[in-house]
């Protein structure tokens, strides 16, 4: 369903309500099977937000996990680590953000 949401832009609406479920209840998303297959654009418009009720440890740990995943072939292997580079300026940010914000855990 993620992929159905953030690849059909008719439904704007949905994907907002989606994204704010998601980022105040990660486990929701982290923590399923449906994780694992995530493309990733998903995967980039999720841990982008600056919502994200994540600690910065918990998201590095899922993005592995993700990233491992996908070790299936050379591109996916490309990708993962493109993800990683790419974000680990936002990885830091959120890590202030973490300790500057109340969180339920």
């Amino acid at each position: 369903m993620v992929h159905f949401i953030t690849d059909n832009k008719q439904f704007n609406e949905l994907y907002e309500i989606y994204l704010e479920t998601i980022c105040e209840k990660p486990k929701l998303l982290f923590d399923s099977e449906e994780f694992l297959s995530l493309k990733e654009d998903a995967l980039k418009l999720i841990i982008k937000c600056d919502n994200l009720d994540m600690k910065e440890c918990d998201i590095w740990k899922k993005l592995v996990k993700w990233g491992t995943a996908q070790h299936t072939t050379s591109e996916n292997n490309k990708i993962f680590h493109s993800l990683l580079i790419n974000n680990s300026s936002f990885i830091k940010k959120s890590g202030s953000r973490n300790s500057q914000s109340k969180r339920k855990h």
